[in-house]
């Protein structure tokens, strides 16, 4: 049974020194006007706030609220099906070609190449904001290796001011990846997912302000000559690895030219807004769980090309990881030194003044 859109739920309630259950609502309704929102279950109060504001501006806000997802390919789709839950609870969302984006007001694209670049560029040109998530190298379908492949979206960025460079980003500043081998499965880090932290966030921008870390698995770099900005960069000692990239993770690797790379970054083509991501492997459902702040990064960023920052606030509120600052392999020896040979050596200190202070006082008693 349903109750304005409310189900009743079941719940166990010690009372009296006895377990019993009772039928209860736990959601909440808002009107405005002829129209309504509903919240159907209450299951925390962590998120609730983000829940009511979120169902409030969906019914007082002008803003556009229709966002597309745009790609050559619907079988990438099935790789973005949390991103699809995640953006439907506060976006009308759509699948759309390039001929039907007229009553979109900001659109998703990934897997599209040189025919959908027109399309783009005069959606952007209408003053809308654009979610673009590129991959110049293409990842093997055994995972091992990675080329590089043109993108038919090179000239196009070269008019906004962007350039994405071949090649993969590896940085020793990245998240841990599991491997199988024969029966046994291990963990290691694994230089292919480049983690950035505070200092690779540009915390002036409302998109990332409130993130403490995001993890982008296969990122190439990206040039900017035009007024864009940088959004995400990998550590200052990260480098590229050109050409045919294994991914094998036991492997020597170049290592050569060792300086910061943009991953992501906001264009200004125009009236329009571009947030340009040089992979899409972040967003997939099987690298969510490697960083659970690129979730909130990608609604974020559609929030913000939706012309509204009133969500980012409160999403980004919670913090979901508190990582340790990277020290120096010179510090890392001092504090191993301290813990191996500075205790036994207080231990042992300790102990003698212990011993002379019991022998004084035997002494003189």
């Amino acid at each position: 049974m349903k109750l304005l859109g409310i189900p009743r739920v079941s719940v166990s309630v010690i009372e009296k020194d006895k377990l019993s259950s009772q039928n209860l609502y736990l959601g909440i309704v808002i009107y405005y006007e002829n129209r309504q929102e509903v919240i159907p279950v209450i299951k925390d109060t962590g998120s609730l706030e983000y829940e009511l504001t979120s169902k409030v501006l969906k019914l007082l806000s002008e803003r556009s609220t229709f966002v597309g997802f745009l790609t050559d390919d619907e079988k990438i789709l099935a790789n973005f099906r949390q991103i699809g839950y995640l953006l439907s609870k506060d976006y009308q969302l759509s699948i759309v070609s390039t001929a039907t984006l007229n009553n979109v007001g900001t659109l998703i694209a990934t897997g599209i190449g040189e025919s959908s670049a027109e399309g783009l560029k005069g959606f952007v040109e209408e003053g809308k904001g654009l979610f673009l998530m590129v991959d110049k190298m293409k990842v093997a379908d055994n995972g091992l290796s990675a080329s590089p492949q043109d993108t038919g979206l090179e000239r196009l960025l070269a008019e906004w001011g962007a350039e994405i460079k071949p090649g993969l980003i590896l940085d020793p500043s990245c998240a841990n990846a599991s491997f199988q081998s024969g029966q046994n499965l291990f963990s290691l880090p694994y230089p292919f997912f480049p983690k950035a932290s505070e200092a690779g966030l540009n915390k002036a921008h409302p998109i990332v302000r409130g993130i403490e870390s995001l993890v982008l698995p296969y990122s190439s770099a990206i040039k900017l000559s035009g007024k864009g900005i940088s959004l995400i960069s990998s550590s200052p000692s990260s480098w590229i690895e050109r050409g045919a990239v294994s991914l094998s993770p036991n492997q020597p690797f170049s290592m050569e030219e060792k300086r910061s790379h943009n991953l992501a970054a906001v264009l200004f083509p125009g009236k329009g807004k571009v947030v340009l991501v040089a992979s899409s492997w972040f967003a997939k459902d099987n690298f969510l769980s490697y960083a659970r702040d690129n979730a909130i990064f990608f609604l974020n960023a559609v929030e913000w090309l939706s012309n509204s920052s009133d969500l980012i606030e409160i999403r980004s509120k919670g913090k979901t990881e508190r990582p340790l600052k990277p020290i120096s392999e010179g510090k890392k020896g001092v504090v191993k030194g301290i813990v191996i040979f500075g205790m036994p050596i207080l231990i042992s200190i300790f102990g003698i003044g212990r011993s002379l202070k019991r022998r004084y006082k035997s002494n003189n008693s």
